[in-house]
């Protein structure tokens, strides 16, 4: 290997430590830091459109939407064809409980993706499960079935049925990971809004039968409402959280 490609090897991996200084800075609220560790990564070379993204998800992360939101639209700005700045968007807006803007990007998230060089899908469904995070943790339980309905809609016209479906599901096991932070009254809207909207479509009963169980379980403890579940369906939901299956 020659000192050129060994010197390239080190810059690479020092801006991708200062990437991940960028986020540990800004989740610790250490913002004069994070700007340091922002303009390091940048004067290294690394990709500045995931630079961008990465501050942005940090921010989001802490709540901060509309600073998140003017960092993916700066990384679109670098590189037009980046996809997850797109999805990251979404999820800024649904925090916010801004459920028509978000339904208009979505649309935008999709024809990106469809037209980026990776496989189809890759990565959209954690990209989408962050999103109904947001909106299901964070927004106003008055707006939940009000994106949901309007969402599936737009993914069943640009094919992404299957992958929301997927997305809910894993959507399901995160919120009942953060079961401690949600009420027992907004699992209750939830529930609702997922029983309106999808509840009919076979695929997604799944995900209301373990969403319902889950808060019998974790919120009720009610050990014995894992009964209700499938042997193969009750092996998933207790791998799912580590806990022995009755």
């Amino acid at each position: 290997q020659s000192g050129y490609e060994q010197d390239q090897e080190i810059s690479l991996a020092l801006a991708n430590a200062a990437v991940n200084l960028t986020i540990y800075y800004v989740q610790a609220g250490r913002l004069e830091e994070a700007e340091a560790a922002f303009e390091k990564g940048k004067s290294l070379g690394a990709d500045f459109s995931h630079l961008l993204n990465t501050r942005g998800e940090a921010q989001r992360i802490q709540g901060q939407y509309e600073l998140a939101i003017a960092d993916y639209k700066e990384a679109i700005k670098v590189n037009a064809e980046a996809v997850w700045p797109h999805f990251n968007i979404v999820s800024s807006l649904l925090g916010m409980g801004r459920i028509t803007e978000a339904l208009d990007y979505l649309p935008q998230a999709l024809d990106t993706d469809r037209k980026s060089e990776s496989p189809k899908g890759s990565g959209v469904v954690q990209s989408l499960q962050e999103s109904f995070q947001e909106l299901f943790e964070h927004a106003s339980e008055r707006v939940f079935g009000s994106y949901l309905g309007p969402a599936m809609e737009i993914m069943e016209r640009e094919g992404y049925l299957e992958l929301f479906e997927q997305s809910l599901t894993l959507t399901v096991f995160v919120l009942l990971k953060d079961h401690e932070k949600i009420s027992e009254e907004r699992f209750g809207r939830i529930i609702q809004a997922f029983e309106e909207v999808i509840g009919k479509r076979i695929p997604s009963q799944v995900a209301v039968l373990f969403l319902k169980t889950g808060v019998e379980y974790f919120k009720n403890k009610n050990r014995k409402a894992l009964l209700k579940l499938s042997r193969e369906e009750r092996i998933t939901f207790c791998e799912q959280f580590g806990i022995e299956s009755p």
